[in-house]
């Protein structure tokens, strides 16, 4: 006798647990009335609906990177150093790339200069003579 009491007033209980919840998830209130949503706060005429902005040097900067306009770095340059060929952008201070022979520096470099959109200059083992080579692709004109 004592469990079936106890199972009754089990079931009681969870039918009211379950009944609570029901009302909680659809927004009754306790006296049987839906609950008004909130309204959004009242717009004030004094304060501005839309507000521009200039934007900020970084702001601009990121957008032309991520449209591709940035404008093109230096030249690659390919140069001999220290018994090695090696390829760096002009205005930077470390080679981007080391090789052994002048072949391998001269390809490499313009592929670099190719995919930078950008020239590509040729410095002579020991003599001053400069090599210039343009892409149809450059912004800049051929050096003459």
């Amino acid at each position: 006798m004592t469990v079936a009491i106890i199972a009754l007033f089990m079931s009681v209980a969870v039918c009211a647990l379950i009944g609570w919840a029901f009302i909680r998830i659809l927004g009754i209130s306790v006296r049987g009335f839906r609950r008004q949503p909130k309204q959004p706060p009242a717009h004030r005429a004094n304060e501005p609906s839309i507000v521009f902005r200039l934007a900020t040097p970084e702001e601009l900067a990121e957008r032309d990177r991520i449209r591709g306009t940035t404008p093109p770095e230096g030249d690659v340059e390919t140069y001999f150093e220290n018994g090695r060929w090696k390829n760096k952008v002009q205005g930077h201070s470390r080679a981007s790339n080391v090789h052994e022979t002048r072949t391998a520096a001269v390809s490499a470099g313009r592929e670099m200069a190719r995919k930078r959109k950008v020239g590509h200059v040729i410095n002579h083992e020991g003599d001053p003579v400069q090599e210039h080579t343009r892409d149809g692709n450059d912004p800049q004109p051929a050096h003459g």
